[in-house]
Formats: C-alpha cells, structure tokens, sequence
C-alpha cells in the first residue's frame, strides 16, 4: 500500500453511484474510518438532485455530481457513464486522496484511473454480484460483457472487500489477489425491543397479530424483484408484506397498497427506523 505521510491524516477518497442518503453499508465503513483517524470524502451521484451538492454528516465529507438519471434504465445507462466518471474523477482530484475506494462495479473504472493516475491503492468494495443482481434487467449479452470486464478489473485492485465468504471465493477464483469479508453485519442490541413495541408495529400497520409479517426496506430497483413480491402476496392474503424505500418500483407498491389491504407501502424510511420494523417482523425479503 502506498505510504502516507504522517504530518497529517491520510485522505480517503470513496465513489458511490446513488446519492448517499445515507447508504448504510458506505455509511458504516466510512464513519469507521473516520473514527480512526482518516479524512473520508465520498464522491456520490445524485441522479435526481435531492441532495445538496456539499455537506459533512459525522465528520464525511460529501461531494456530489449531479447527472440526470434514474436507477433501472438497464442498458441505455451507457450513455450516462461516461459523464459521471469524468465529474468524479475532477472532484476526486479536487478533494486530493491517498487511497480510492471504489463501491460496486460501477464506479470501479473511475477508481482505477484515478490510482493510476496519483499512483495509490485502489479498494473495491463489492456489496453484491453485480451483474447477477441485473439479471433479467439488462441483455445477456450486456451481463457476460460485465462480468467479464470484472474479472479483468478486479486483478488490478489492491484489496476487495465484498459482503460474505461465496462472493469472496468467486472473487479469488476470477483472479483476485487480496479478497476479505466485511459483512453487513449489525449490532444485536440496536434490534431488541419488547414485546408491546413490536405489537405497536403491528397495530400501526393493521396487521393482526397471527398474521405472517414479511418486510423488506432498501432500493426499488426493477432489479430487487419487488414486483414479484407484490404479485405474490395478492395472491395470499392472509401474508402482510410491508415495503419501504425509493425507487423504480415504488409507483407500483403504492398502486398495490391501495387496492390490497394486506400490502402496506412506508415510503422512505430513516435508518434509524428500520430496526423497529425489523424486530417487529418475522421475515425479511
């Protein structure tokens, strides 16, 4: 890894393709980093200019690009790319760094020009198999193409991290030299609640107390397959499923809402509210 001078923090500069509202996998390692004693600047794009352009949440320092998009356009985000890599690499520069850290696929050529350019060390983090995760969203033709520029891409980075040991040992298969787990684990305690809190969901929700209670709160992209939950609980309505998030696929949680009482939509929902819903539950899609 390359050295740091000691006569001031060393500078991380990490890129994410959303628009870190806060993303909590990138939330975590970045705060983690910053209690350490690391200066952590996340370069993040906002495809729908939510966000202010600069900010510092828990001592990160946020930097966006604003390119309109949408998640889920499947193949015609080829076109977008190529402006976003050049506004993150110009920000980056900006911020100056000692390392990159580059989230998911998407951001990683960006990551590998940069290192290349200042001669530092490149981390890929990979928080899922990409181009599986866009199966059935993208030709498979375009899915071979990516995975295949994966495992050239993932040779060239110093470490990866990605999220369980069957991603990792993918990872070493297709040539990876330094793969490691930092799984999305959480803190036990954030999850206990009493039994009258997790009854209190439920009555809120309307859902009785016998009933299955399936959750699921991330992303709605077409890629999670949210409808094809939404079409199964129509089908059985003694399961409540309960959605939350943004997303492609939120007009069409909210259209099933109305017309189901057994699905329930929560719109965005703060971090620290999920826990609670979590606990209330019995399984989580």
């Amino acid at each position: 890894m390359t050295s740091v001078s000691h006569l001031r923090s060393p500078k991380v500069v990490m890129l994410l393709s959303n628009c870190f509202d806060p993303d909590p996998r990138v939330h975590n390692e970045a705060r983690a980093l910053v209690e350490h004693g690391y200066q952590v600047t996340i370069v993040a794009w906002d495809r729908e200019r939510l966000r202010p352009q600069s900010e510092v949440i828990d001592g990160i320092r946020i930097e966006r690009v604003f390119v309109s998009s949408s998640h889920g356009r499947g193949i015609t985000q080829l076109f977008v790319m190529p402006k976003v890599f050049l506004l993150m690499v110009r920000r980056a520069l900006q911020a100056g760094f000692d390392l990159v850290h580059a989230h998911d696929f998407d951001t990683l050529p960006a990551a590998l020009l940069l290192g290349w350019m200042r001669s530092k060390s490149v981390v890929y983090d990979s928080h899922e198999d990409y181009a599986g995760m866009l199966h059935g969203s993208i030709p498979s033709w375009l899915e071979k193409l990516i995975r295949w520029a994966e495992s050239i891409l993932v040779r060239r980075v110093d470490a990866l991290l990605t999220v369980g040991e069957t991603l990792r040992r993918q990872f070493e298969i297709r040539g990876c030299r330094n793969a490691q787990v930092l799984g999305n684990w959480k803190s036990v305690e954030d999850f206990q609640f009493s039994i009258e809190s997790q009854r209190s969901v439920r009555r809120e929700l309307g859902i009785p107390e016998h009933s299955l209670f399936l959750l699921y709160i991330s992303n709605l992209g077409r890629e999670r397959h949210v409808e094809e939950l939404l079409e199964a609980a129509r089908q059985r309505p003694e399961v409540h499923v309960v959605i939350g998030g943004s997303g492609p696929s939120a007009a069409a949680v909210q259209d099933y809402a109305a017309q189901y009482r057994n699905i329930h939509f929560l719109g965005f929902v703060k971090q620290r509210e999920i826990p609670r819903y979590t606990a209330a539950c019995d399984a989580v899609y």
